[in-house]
């Protein structure tokens, strides 16, 4: 233990910025929301039913 906090004051912001980086590495590797146990999601409601358009109603469209 004693060489670690030695290596920390030898080098403070070099090991603080070489353990960033590879704790960085290892998120990338494994992003945190890759957990193992698997998230289940809330169901979504199903829409409501649709009201019957007036004979001749043609929608918006962009194109």
């Amino acid at each position: 233990m004693s060489a670690l906090v030695r290596l920390l004051r030898q080098h403070g912001m070099a090991v603080v910025t070489a353990l960033l980086l590879a704790m960085a590495q290892v998120e990338r590797r494994m992003p945190a929301w890759a957990s193992p146990t698997p998230i289940v999601l809330h169901t979504v409601p199903p829409p409501p039913p649709e009201l019957p358009l007036p004979p001749g109603f043609r929608p918006f469209s962009l194109n």
